[in-house]
C-alpha cells in the first residue's frame, strides 16, 4: 500500500534523518520570516507616523493659506462694495468744468496760430495716442469704410453736430 512498507532500515532511517531536518529548516526558516516580518512591520510603521507627520504640517500650512485667501478675498470684497459705494467703481472718466475751463483757457491762446488742417490733425494724433494706450470708444460712435471709428473719419464726414461728444471736441 505505501511505497515506504518495502525499504530496508538504512535507507527508512535515511529518509527520516532527511525529514527531519526538513522540518527543522522550516522551522527555523518560519521563526527567521517571523522575525523579519516583525521588525519590517516596525520600519514600515516608523516610515508612515513620519509620512503622516509630514501631510498634518502640509494640512495646516494649506488651511494657513486658505484663510489667508479668504481673508484677501473677503478684503477684495469690501474694498470692492467701498469703491462702489463711493461711486469710484467703474465709473467714467470726465473733466470736471474747473479742468475743462483750464484747458481752455491755456490752448486759447494758439487759436490764431492754428491754421487750415492743424487742429483736425491734432485731434486725430491725440485720438492714435488714446487709441494706441488701448483706449475704447462707445459702440455708438460713427464707423468709417473700415469699420473703425476714427477721428479721421469724423473730420471727413463733418459729423461734428451728430454726437455730443463731438461737439464739445470741435467748439
Amino acid at each position: 500500500m505505501w511505497p515506504f512498507s518495502d525499504m530496508s532500515l538504512s535507507t527508512a532511517t535515511w529518509w527520516y534523518d532527511a525529514a527531519n531536518l526538513v522540518l527543522l529548516g522550516s522551522l527555523l526558516f518560519g521563526v527567521l520570516s517571523t522575525f523579519a516580518i516583525v521588525r519590517l512591520a516596525n520600519v514600515k510603521e516608523h516610515h508612515w507616523d513620519i509620512a503622516r507627520d509630514q501631510s498634518r504640517e502640509r494640512v495646516a500650512g494649506l488651511e494657513t493659506e486658505l484663510g489667508q485667501a479668504h481673508a484677501a478675498i473677503a478684503d477684495a470684497n469690501a474694498r470692492a462694495l467701498e469703491a462702489k459705494a463711493a461711486g469710484k467703481y467703474k465709473a467714467p472718466r470726465r473733466l470736471d468744468d474747473s479742468s475743462k475751463q483750464r484747458i481752455t483757457s491755456k490752448i486759447a491762446a494758439f487759436r490764431e496760430v492754428a491754421t487750415g488742417g492743424e487742429p483736425s490733425e491734432f485731434l486725430v494724433d491725440i485720438d492714435n495716442a488714446l487709441e494706441n494706450a488701448g483706449w475704447t470708444r462707445p459702440t455708438n460712435w460713427p464707423n468709417c469704410d473700415d469699420g473703425r471709428f476714427s477721428m479721421e473719419c469724423r473730420i471727413k464726414y463733418d459729423i461734428r453736430d451728430r454726437h455730443p461728444l463731438a461737439r464739445t471736441v470741435h467748439r
